[in-house]
C-alpha cells in the first residue's frame, strides 16, 4: 500500500517552515547593541547623579528609568569623585568601562575602588557592576 504524502506530518512541517521563512524572514533574532557614545553618556550621568546624592530608587524614577546594580551605591557609599578610564569597549550587547570610585562608606571610612561596569541603553538603561 502506498501512503499519501500530502498528509504526512513532516510534509506539513516542511511547508510551515518554508512559509514562515518567506513571511517573516529566516534570520536569527539579535538583541539590540548599545553604542559606546550613548553608554558613555549614561554612565557619566549616572555617576554624576550618585555623586550629587541621588539614590538607586530615584534613578528608577527618571524618565526613561535607569536601572542600577551596584552594591556600593545600594549600601550608602558616598561617591565624592570618579574617573572613567579609556573610552569603553563593546562587550556583547553592552559596553564595558573601567572606573575608579573615590568616596566614603556609611561609617565615614574613605575608600578608593577600581571597578568595572557593564552599561546598556537598549532595551532599557542599565548600569551594572561587572565585577560582582
Amino acid at each position: 500500500m502506498i501512503r499519501d504524502q500530502r498528509h504526512s506530518p513532516f510534509g506539513w512541517l516542511a511547508l510551515w517552515w518554508l512559509l514562515s521563512c518567506g513571511l517573516v524572514g529566516c534570520r536569527a533574532s539579535t538583541a539590540p547593541i548599545t553604542d559606546v557614545a550613548s553608554a558613555t553618556r549614561l554612565l557619566e550621568s549616572s555617576l554624576s547623579a550618585w555623586k550629587s546624592g541621588c539614590t538607586v530608587a530615584e534613578m528608577r524614577q527618571q524618565i526613561p528609568p535607569t536601572y542600577v546594580a551596584d552594591d556600593l551605591w545600594l549600601q550608602g557609599f558616598q561617591l565624592k569623585d570618579y574617573q572613567v578610564h579609556g573610552q569603553g569597549e563593546s562587550f556583547g550587547t553592552n559596553v564595558r568601562f573601567q572606573v575608579t570610585l573615590r568616596g566614603s562608606t556609611a561609617n565615614g571610612k574613605t575608600s578608593e575602588r577600581k571597578v568595572k561596569y557593564l552599561v546598556a541603553t537598549r532595551p532599557a538603561n542599565s548600569v551594572a557592576r561587572e565585577d560582582r
